[in-house]
């Protein structure tokens, strides 16, 4: 409490100082001009200096965005409490907007565009401040302004962080150019005319707020106009940064005294507000008496109704018809259900039926429905009529209109409400301000200083703290406590000539105990004035920060251990993307060769004529092909989901033709073991869900796969269904009658690299990657996999869930079996028609390149191309590809498709096709590459390929490649022609 009286002390001092508002407004403009002339002159004698350090510009901006921010909602809080200057949102607009550009600008590297977002921070903030400009009757108008250029500036700024979009060039060779001095010098212009209107504000009003943004503008004008002066990292450019902190200090002064403002506001409120409570309550009492006299003149107005032991109405009064709005015609014979309104349960009636037949007469407030739907109350009595055997004959029931009562107490008891939430409001605010000033009084040390810095007071917990005893410090200088190498310091000498001089000062501080220990306080320094405005005394308020100073430099240690952990665990994990990149590329490129040439010998002649050994040897090459490729990918996918890289892509597809896609491919696996494989459906399918499709029917495929390779006999079924509840899922359950396992075994199952049983690695073979990445790829689409029943030597039911997405309004399909079976159908006629399309040749006429520098790829890919038809030309690296594009490019017979390997001796893929597209070829360009990485297509098409092949590469695919890309020759020569 003390602390405020005193910060209310100083606040009265300012206010008498600011009465005379031209001085202050002349003292603000010298003080800028000053500012101003000194930077340039320093500028003049610092031209050759420069100082490049981001950290440090980054630390400037992030300080300024951080206070902007703050003193923009400190000024909304003003305006809705109706303080601070009459510009409240047009200044919080233009704070907000340039410390939100300025955060932006923060972490921005250099670059041609790197003042961008400064420029447009300095330009909009002008264009904002100087809505001050505009009278306060267009607030509307203001308002849609502000929020307009605040928006636009926004996306502009943040425009900066998208790689494509065109940002106006802002440096060149260290200098500004043209657009960021005219945007800087723009706004400044406009700063300084915000700040002339907020100077003639204060020059009006004396309102000090208004001479603090006035300073604010003008701090701002001035490191804009520098702005012009200045080049990248020289004196000027820190100079006019350090006008711009100066500048937001500024605005947090303003927030600073704001805030202290309102704790006194809270304080001279507090008997306001118990005033309140006391006429609350006293108008509480007057509405209850009024309610009391109103109830007793509209007793002579009462309902009346008569009704038979079954409930039927037999006689009303004419207030009644008044009130409900009915006839007597329309409630005569009718029930008092008639003007039910609804609003009590039937457990009331229930009781008002239990007293009445019981004898007894009941009264309660009840609320019915007039015929116009409008609702009254009334006061009602029920009472039972005997007849003179003592058996009930009828009810009468006496109501009074209690309508204006009821609505009286709802609002009272409204008021009331409010009045005990404010007053708890009230009491709990002064709770907690008391708790703060009562912990700042205890926390603080207070020491009292001559002016010439002998110690003449100190309280016992500053004695407490150093470890001296009073005796011993009253009369000694303050140089006692403090650092030997700072006693004799100019600075030292420095400080207390400020103090003499009557200047506040604060800070941070390090202090010796009387023991040689170190301790750290945070203290202000406030001069103390006799009545002739001579100091008499300076009086320190400290408080001891040397834990906290422990904690953070401790916390600094670990943010930078930890830093230091994550940038080991960034390399390593890069190392391993790297190593699994090279072990695919070397492993894929000769399996293009093995497998290729294995089906080349399965094509080539009458395979029937072969010896069965022969046959048999190059089938099992496929085979174990097949398997290792099958491996690397299961390896690259473990390593894709461990690192989080791998994407699910959701998209509407059909889950029946997924289903269909698997059964064509699980089919013929099935038959060679002599298995029957079913679809069993469990209910209707939807037509369509939302999901990854390719990496469901990869986990399908492996479910039967592993179902398959485990039964020996009998059957694989797959059994999907919709599981309705608070969320649908779709799920499909995948029951063999294999060999099982023990529940010891399925407790291991989903492990990477393991399997349920050792001895079935060695008897069916497999790495224990599938289900991993099975039940991984499923957790990612919102579902899972589990074992649902399994037993030693009875099989296996595995069920796989997927999130579909919203099912409303999506058609389901009921004959399931017949929708599947038809995709299925459809399936085995696409692939007869590639299987004939294979048998002519496709690629007749064709010309093509193939870059490729390893022999047997060579041989074996352009034997592909030439059995389909084309003529090959081959090079083996990029450079000698340029060279046969150009030299063909005028012939009879150019290339029509450039077939590119991007990893090359002498010049890999990527620089030849990027130097082909640069130089005007437009043809397609298709990439192959043993990359299997993510990432390694975007890469192949931002080098301007329009295709991407991965090896190893069936003929099948690779024709399918060429003809695809064969058809976006039109349209990239069509653009082409266009631009030029």
């Amino acid at each position: 409490m003390k602390s405020l009286l005193k910060l209310d002390n100083l606040q009265s001092i300012f206010v008498q100082k600011v009465r005379t508002p031209g001085r202050w407004i002349w003292i603000s403009l010298a003080v800028s001009i000053l500012l101003h002339l000194i930077g340039m002159l320093l500028s003049h004698q610092t031209q050759f200096w420069r100082w490049a350090h981001e950290p440090s510009h980054s630390f400037v901006e992030a300080s300024g965005a951080v206070i902007g921010i703050t003193v923009a909602g400190i000024l909304v809080l003003m305006n809705r409490l109706g303080s601070g200057t009459s510009f409240n949102i047009r200044l919080a607009f233009g704070l907000f907007t340039m410390a939100l550009l300025d955060g932006l600008h923060a972490v921005v590297h250099v670059g041609e565009s790197f003042v961008w977002l400064h420029s447009t921070a300095t330009f909009a903030g002008g264009c904002l401040f100087s809505l001050v400009c505009i009278p306060a009757h267009h607030h509307g108008r203001i308002l849609l302004t502000a929020m307009a250029i605040c928006f636009t500036s926004l996306v502009l700024g943040t425009a900066t962080f998208i790689p494509w979009f065109p940002l106006p060039r802002m440096v060149e060779s260290g200098q500004f150019t043209e657009a960021a001095v005219l945007l800087n010098i723009g706004g400044g212009a406009l700063m300084l005319l915000a700040a002339i209107r907020l100077g003639i504000a204060f020059y009006r009003t004396g309102n000090r707020d208004d001479l603090l943004f006035a300073i604010h503008c003008m701090l701002f004008g001035g490191a804009a106009v520098m702005f012009e002066q200045s080049q990248l990292w020289d004196f000027s450019w820190w100079w006019w940064h350090g006008l711009r902190l100066a500048a937001y200090f500024v605005a947090i002064a303003f927030g600073v005294e704001s805030l202290v403002r309102l704790q006194l506001e809270v304080l001279s409120n507090r008997e306001m507000l118990k005033d309140a409570c006391i006429d609350a309550e006293g108008r509480a009492d007057a509405a209850h008496r009024y309610i009391r006299t109103l109830r007793e003149a509209i007793d002579d107005h009462t309902l009346f109704s008569v009704t038979d032991i079954s409930g039927k109405i037999i006689e009303v009064n004419n207030g009644f018809c008044r009130l409900s709005g009915f006839t007597r015609e329309e409630l005569i014979g009718s029930d008092h259900r008639i003007v039910n309104s609804g609003h009590h349960p039937r457990e009331f009636w229930a009781r008002v039926w239990k007293s009445l037949l019981s004898g007894q007469t009941f009264r309660a407030d009840v609320c019915n429905r007039a015929k116009d739907g409008s609702l009254y109350w009334v006061d009602s009595t029920y009472l039972p009529q005997l007849d003179s055997d003592g058996k009930i004959f009828s009810f009468i029931s006496l109501r009074i209109n209690i309508t204006e009562r009821k609505n009286a107490e709802e609002a009272l008891a409204r008021q009331t409400r409010r009045a005990e939430e404010l007053a708890s409001e009230a009491a709990s605010a002064i709770r907690v301000l008391d708790a703060q000033l009562t912990a700042i009084d205890r926390s603080q040390f207070r020491t009292e200083f001559a002016p010439d810095g002998t110690i003449i007071a100190i309280n016992k917990g500053m004695l407490d703290l150093i470890g001296y005893c009073e005796n011993e410090l009253i009369g000694t200088h303050h140089r006692l406590l403090v650092m030997p190498e700072q006693r004799d310091s100019e600075q030292y000498r420095q400080f207390w000539r400020v103090l003499r001089s009557g200047t506040y000062h604060q800070g941070e501080f390090l202090r010796i105990a009387k023991d040689g220990t170190h301790r750290w306080i945070q203290a202000s320094y406030n001069p103390v004035f006799d009545e002739n405005g001579i100091v008499e005394k300076i009086v320190k308020y400290a408080i001891d920060i040397t834990e906290k100073k422990r904690a953070d430099a401790e916390l600094a240690e670990q943010t930078r251990q930890a830093e230091l952990m994550a940038e080991q665990a960034r390399l390593a994990n890069n190392a391993k993307s790297e190593f699994l990149a090279n072990m695919s590329h070397e492993i894929r490129t000769p399996m293009t060769a093995i497998l290729g040439f294995a089906d080349v010998l399965l094509d080539e002649g009458d395979i029937s004529q072969a010896p069965e050994r022969r046959v048999n040897a190059i089938r099992t090459i496929q085979k174990n092909g097949e398997h290792l490729l099958g491996v690397i990918n299961d390896i690259l996918d473990i390593s894709k989901i461990e690192a989080g890289k791998l994407i699910i892509k959701r998209r509407t597809c059909a889950p029946c033709k997924v289903i269909a896609e698997v059964v064509s491919l699980m089919q013929l696996r099935a038959s060679d073991q002599n298995i029957e494989f079913r679809i069993d459906p469990d209910g209707p399918l939807p037509e369509a869900i939302e999901c990854d499709d390719l990496r469901l029917r990869q986990i399908l495929i492996n479910l039967v796969g592993n179902a398959i390779k485990f039964t020996e006999q009998g059957s694989v079924r797959l059994v999907p269904r919709v599981v309705t509840g608070a969320v649908a899922k779709f799920q499909i359950d995948i029951v063999d009658t294999g060999i099982g396992m023990s529940a010891a075994h399925a407790s291991n199952l989903f492990q990477p690299f393991t399997q349920a049983d050792s001895s079935m690695a060695r008897k069916f073979g497999g790495t224990g990657l599938g289900l991993a990445i099975s039940r991984r790829l499923s957790q990612m689409m919102g579902g899972g996999i589990e074992i649902a029943a399994t037993a030693l030597g009875m099989g296996t039911t595995m069920r796989l869930t997927v999130d579909p997405g919203s099912l409303v309004g999506v058609a389901m399909i009921d004959d399931v079996s017949r929708a599947i079976s038809d995709f299925v159908d459809a399936n085995e006629i696409l692939q007869d028609g590639a299987e004939a399309d294979d048998t002519a040749y496709p690629l007749a006429g064709l010309r093509i390149l193939l870059a490729e520098d390893g022999p047997d790829n060579q041989r074996l890919l352009s034997f592909m191309l030439e059995k389909a038809g084309a003529t090959v030309d081959i090079v083996d690296n990029g450079e000698a590809a340029i060279n046969s594009v150009w030299q063909n490019i005028d012939s009879p017979n150019p290339y029509d498709i450039v077939l590119m390997d991007m990893q090359m001796p002498i010049m890999d893929g990527y620089k030849a096709t990027s130097q082909l597209r640069a130089t005007g070829f437009h043809r397609p360009i298709v990439a192959i590459t043993a990359h299997a990485m993510r990432g390694e297509m975007e890469k192949c098409l931002a080098a301007g390929c329009d295709g991407y092949l991965t090896k190893p590469i069936k003929q099948i695919d690779l024709v399918k490649g060429v003809l695809k890309n064969l058809r976006t020759a039109p349209r990239r020569e069509l653009q082409a022609l266009k631009a030029n």
